[in-house]
């Protein structure tokens, strides 16, 4: 496996492999086409099967990739996330009736809370992982996440 290092983009630490589609090269092929500047160094553990990307996309906002059973190939799961609104405790439980509102006409996404930060996130499977098919759905949740964040502004949350 031929191994690369992009040092001449300032900010990035993230390596480009050559050979190989396993889902870990994949997801740093991807983050590296739409310019993404790692927040924190990729979070692994030895003995676990996920694997955590923290990134900053220029212009859009941070973007949290999990990859989970990234050794079983077509077994594992990818998953896209953006936050949309931080929200006071005094104000979970209109943001959670904005939500279920917002959330019907979603097309391949889902909304939660995450401690006090609403989130929109997609997921795929290890076996139409490709970066064309993360392309795809990064397109996806970031159109309907700009919707939903003007549409949760009318529900002042």
């Amino acid at each position: 496996m031929n191994l690369a290092v992009l040092g001449d983009v300032p900010g990035r630490k993230f390596k480009k492999m050559e050979g190989g589609q396993s889902p870990v090269i994949v997801v740093q092929e991807f983050l590296l086409a739409v310019g993404a500047c790692p927040l924190d160094d990729e979070l692994k553990n030895e003995h676990s099967q996920t694997r955590t990307w923290r990134v900053k996309i220029p212009n859009v906002a941070a973007l949290t990739v999990e990859l989970e059973n990234f050794q079983k190939g077509s077994d594992s799961i990818l998953t896209l996330s953006f936050p949309l609104v931080m929200v006071s405790i005094k104000d979970t439980l209109a943001a959670l009736i904005a939500a279920l509102e917002l959330s019907r006409p979603l097309v391949g996404c889902r909304l939660y809370l995450d401690g006090n930060q609403l989130v929109i996130a997609a997921s795929l499977c290890g076996d139409v992982l490709s970066i064309e098919s993360l392309r795809m759905h990064y397109e996806l949740i970031k159109a309907q996440r700009e919707l939903l964040i003007r549409s949760l502004h009318k529900y002042r949350v």
